[in-house]
């Protein structure tokens, strides 16, 4: 079965164009991954990879480690190939596939920012006792996703959509963004686990531009909800697109600087696979 986030016609260029704030909660998962392993990871996924930038950091922390890096995405793939490409880096595998067909054994370290909210609590049950058996006793799972359950950035979604009469239309459209809480996760992983640590963020974002929460958004969720309209090329699509960013503009006004303040929750989670 391919994900929704196979499906769709990603552009890494504008995902890449928020790079930096998407980093941070990558280099706060990184360093608590660090803090629970016992000894160097010989071999690390980067599950859901995107452009691949989260990679130097993780070669940076581990230098004689393999890495292989896994994303559904073909253009994001070519991205994280010539990135790393251009930073003459080595050890490092590609492989497009995406979270429920691909298999693994004897992994130190499976790592995953923003990428497993794409699929749903539901595949989660089953999903993640797999990518623990793909772990070696004493490996690591680690995996931080937004959490934007109670965000004006995400519930204004479906408000727009609702105040153009698109409301059924996009009824079964997927809010893309973390759908349980600690309780049901630690559920989840307790089978199989020595360790869990989960926590949430909420980050303040200082953010440029005209409408930059807006524009953070048109690369990742807002996606599904202009596919069920027909597509960044289509009348319906385009008017939600309007609405969407008028509604996003009045919700996060700018500062007097022209500058405007995103606040972003994010779930993180770390399991360390049982010695027996």
């Amino acid at each position: 079965m391919i994900s929704s986030r196979a499906q769709r016609l990603w552009n890494p260029s504008a995902y890449l164009s928020f790079s930096g704030e998407r980093l941070r909660p990558a280099l706060d998962l990184l360093s608590q991954a660090r803090m629970t392993l016992d000894s160097p990871p010989r071999h690390i996924i980067d599950l859901g990879c995107g452009t691949g930038n989260i990679v130097p950091f993780l070669r940076d922390a581990w230098p004689e480690s393999k890495i292989l890096c896994l994303d559904s995405s073909v253009d994001m793939l070519k991205k994280a190939r010539e990135s790393h490409s251009s930073l003459k880096l080595s050890g490092i595998e590609y492989q497009q596939t995406d979270f429920e067909s691909f298999q693994a054994e004897n992994v130190d370290l499976i790592f995953s920012n923003a990428a497993l909210h794409w699929v749903s609590f539901d595949v989660h049950k089953t999903l993640i006792p797999r990518l623990m058996s793909f772990l070696r006793p004493g490996g690591v799972l680690a995996f931080q996703i937004p959490d934007t359950r109670n965000q004006p950035s995400h519930l204004l979604m479906t408000e727009s959509a609702k105040e153009l009469g698109f409301g059924e239309r996009i009824k079964q459209t997927r809010w893309v963004t973390c759908e349980r809480d600690a309780r049901d996760y630690y559920g989840i992983l307790s089978p199989h686990s020595s360790i869990i640590s989960m926590w949430h963020t909420r980050n303040a974002m200082i953010l440029d531009g005209d409408n930059p929460v807006a524009d953070f958004t048109a690369s990742t969720g807002l996606g599904p909800y202009v596919d069920a309209l027909g597509g960044n090329g289509s009348e319906d699509g385009q008017a939600f697109i309007q609405r969407y960013r008028e509604n996003i503009a009045k919700a996060y006004p700018k500062e007097e600087n022209g500058k405007t303040i995103f606040e972003f929750n994010r779930f993180y989670l770390i399991a360390k696979k049982s010695e027996k």
